[in-house]
Protein backbone atom coordinates (compact mmCIF):
# COMPACT_ATOMS: atom_id res chain seq x y z
CA UNK A 1 0.00 0.00 0.00
CA UNK A 2 2.98 2.29 0.82
CA UNK A 3 4.62 1.72 -2.49
CA UNK A 4 1.08 2.61 -4.44
CA UNK A 5 0.86 5.83 -1.99
CA UNK A 6 4.16 7.01 -3.14
CA UNK A 7 3.77 6.33 -6.49
CA UNK A 8 1.03 8.20 -6.77
CA UNK A 9 2.63 11.56 -4.94
CA UNK A 10 5.37 11.13 -7.39
CA UNK A 11 2.98 11.07 -10.08
CA UNK A 12 1.26 13.97 -8.95
CA UNK A 13 4.72 15.78 -7.92
CA UNK A 14 5.29 15.43 -11.71
CA UNK A 15 2.62 16.31 -13.37
CA UNK A 16 3.15 19.33 -10.84
CA UNK A 17 6.27 19.66 -11.97
CA UNK A 18 5.31 19.56 -15.67
CA UNK A 19 2.46 22.14 -15.70
CA UNK A 20 5.32 24.66 -13.54
CA UNK A 21 8.20 24.23 -16.37
CA UNK A 22 5.10 24.54 -19.04
CA UNK A 23 4.35 27.66 -17.48
CA UNK A 24 7.94 29.22 -17.43
CA UNK A 25 7.72 28.46 -21.21
CA UNK A 26 4.26 29.64 -21.86
CA UNK A 27 5.94 33.21 -19.77
CA UNK A 28 8.68 32.98 -22.05
CA UNK A 29 6.99 32.79 -25.06
CA UNK A 30 4.68 35.92 -23.93
CA UNK A 31 7.77 37.94 -23.59
CA UNK A 32 9.08 36.74 -26.96
CA UNK A 33 5.63 37.68 -28.90
CA UNK A 34 6.68 41.23 -26.81
CA UNK A 35 10.18 41.17 -28.38
CA UNK A 36 11.36 41.56 -24.76
CA UNK A 37 14.26 38.74 -25.83
CA UNK A 38 16.28 39.04 -22.17
CA UNK A 39 13.27 37.93 -20.22
CA UNK A 40 11.97 35.31 -22.79
CA UNK A 41 15.69 33.57 -22.65
CA UNK A 42 15.68 34.34 -18.49
CA UNK A 43 12.41 32.13 -18.44
CA UNK A 44 13.41 29.46 -20.57
CA UNK A 45 16.70 29.13 -18.32
CA UNK A 46 14.42 28.94 -15.79
CA UNK A 47 12.39 26.49 -17.10
CA UNK A 48 15.27 24.32 -18.30
CA UNK A 49 17.10 24.17 -15.14
CA UNK A 50 13.27 23.22 -13.31
CA UNK A 51 12.95 20.15 -15.74
CA UNK A 52 17.20 19.13 -15.55
CA UNK A 53 16.01 19.19 -11.42
CA UNK A 54 13.85 17.51 -12.00
CA UNK A 55 15.33 14.75 -14.79
CA UNK A 56 12.35 15.95 -17.03
CA UNK A 57 13.55 15.71 -20.57
CA UNK A 58 10.32 16.56 -22.14
CA UNK A 59 10.26 19.71 -20.49
CA UNK A 60 14.13 20.45 -21.02
CA UNK A 61 13.57 19.95 -24.67
CA UNK A 62 10.70 22.30 -24.52
CA UNK A 63 12.75 24.68 -23.08
CA UNK A 64 15.66 24.78 -25.37
CA UNK A 65 13.18 24.73 -28.14
CA UNK A 66 11.67 28.11 -26.98
CA UNK A 67 15.09 29.56 -26.43
CA UNK A 68 16.38 28.36 -30.22
CA UNK A 69 13.45 30.36 -31.46
CA UNK A 70 14.37 33.48 -28.99
CA UNK A 71 17.99 32.94 -30.50
CA UNK A 72 16.30 32.92 -33.97
CA UNK A 73 14.08 36.32 -33.21
CA UNK A 74 17.74 37.84 -32.10
CA UNK A 75 19.10 36.95 -35.27
CA UNK A 76 21.69 35.18 -32.90
CA UNK A 77 22.16 31.79 -35.15
CA UNK A 78 25.04 30.44 -33.45
CA UNK A 79 23.17 29.94 -30.23
CA UNK A 80 20.02 28.70 -32.10
CA UNK A 81 22.20 26.25 -33.91
CA UNK A 82 23.83 25.04 -30.82
CA UNK A 83 20.19 24.91 -28.75
CA UNK A 84 18.70 23.21 -31.77
CA UNK A 85 21.74 20.70 -31.68
CA UNK A 86 20.64 19.68 -28.28
CA UNK A 87 16.93 19.24 -29.11
CA UNK A 88 18.10 16.66 -31.36
CA UNK A 89 20.37 14.83 -29.08
CA UNK A 90 17.52 14.81 -26.14
CA UNK A 91 14.80 13.88 -28.86
CA UNK A 92 17.16 10.93 -29.40
CA UNK A 93 17.99 10.13 -25.77
CA UNK A 94 13.99 9.95 -24.35
CA UNK A 95 13.09 8.29 -27.84
CA UNK A 96 10.79 11.39 -28.58
CA UNK A 97 10.48 11.28 -32.74
CA UNK A 98 8.53 15.46 -32.29
CA UNK A 99 11.33 16.91 -30.41
CA UNK A 100 13.92 15.13 -32.54
CA UNK A 101 12.17 16.20 -35.88
CA UNK A 102 11.91 19.98 -34.10
CA UNK A 103 15.70 19.54 -33.12
CA UNK A 104 16.81 18.70 -36.96
CA UNK A 105 14.34 20.83 -38.56
CA UNK A 106 15.50 24.16 -36.51
CA UNK A 107 18.82 22.82 -37.27
CA UNK A 108 18.21 22.71 -41.38
CA UNK A 109 15.98 26.41 -41.39
CA UNK A 110 19.15 28.13 -39.63
CA UNK A 111 21.74 26.10 -41.95
CA UNK A 112 19.38 27.47 -45.21
CA UNK A 113 17.50 30.50 -43.46
CA UNK A 114 14.73 29.05 -44.12
CA UNK A 115 13.52 30.93 -40.66
CA UNK A 116 10.03 32.39 -42.19
CA UNK A 117 9.29 28.49 -43.11
CA UNK A 118 10.70 27.62 -39.59
CA UNK A 119 8.06 30.09 -37.65
CA UNK A 120 4.94 28.69 -40.45
CA UNK A 121 5.62 25.65 -38.84
CA UNK A 122 6.46 26.40 -35.39
CA UNK A 123 3.09 27.44 -35.13
CA UNK A 124 1.69 24.23 -35.93
CA UNK A 125 3.95 22.97 -33.44
CA UNK A 126 2.92 25.38 -30.71
CA UNK A 127 -0.92 24.06 -31.41
CA UNK A 128 -0.45 20.78 -31.31
CA UNK A 129 1.71 21.07 -27.97
CA UNK A 130 -1.06 22.70 -26.17
CA UNK A 131 -3.71 19.94 -27.40
CA UNK A 132 -1.35 17.24 -26.10
CA UNK A 133 -1.23 19.16 -22.90
CA UNK A 134 -4.95 19.28 -22.92
CA UNK A 135 -5.17 15.46 -23.58
CA UNK A 136 -2.62 14.62 -20.96
CA UNK A 137 -4.60 16.91 -18.40
CA UNK A 138 -1.92 19.37 -17.80
CA UNK A 139 -3.81 22.35 -19.13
Amino acid sequence: LHAITNAAAQSASGTKDSAAVFALINKADKYLNEENYDSAIAYCNKAEVMAKAGDYKFGEAYAIIKAADVYIAKDELDKSEAAASIVNKLGLQIKDSLITAIGILQSRCLKKRWITSWQNIHTIIQHWRIMTLVIHGVL
